[in-house]
């Protein structure tokens, strides 16, 4: 396994974002996690950094929504469905 960690300022400048931003993300779930190297260490694997890089061209490109946020979408609207008010009246009968 030939893998390289990223410490927060090679993020920073890799990414473009602040470090406020960077959390945000991870919190979100939109940003790969860090890995805990110590008890006062953290450090992101250079080749998801890379691939979550590669994926925002690709959705900023094709205008593709991003897999966790298409899920977000779907369990929201499966919600909306089932609510009375967007029933039919045939389905309101049933």
């Amino acid at each position: 396994m030939d893998e390289t960690f990223l410490r927060l300022p090679a993020v920073i400048h890799k990414t473009g974002f602040g470090r406020s931003q960077i959390y945000n993300l991870i919190k979100q779930g939109k940003f790969p996690n860090q890995i805990h190297l110590g008890p006062n260490s953290v450090a992101w694997l250079e080749s998801e950094v890379s691939k979550w890089m590669e994926e925002r061209i690709q959705i900023s490109r094709n205008s593709i929504i991003p897999t966790a946020e298409l899920k977000s979408f779907k369990k929201h609207f499966r919600k909306l469905k089932n609510h009375p008010q967007w029933r039919t009246s045939d389905e309101q009968r049933i």
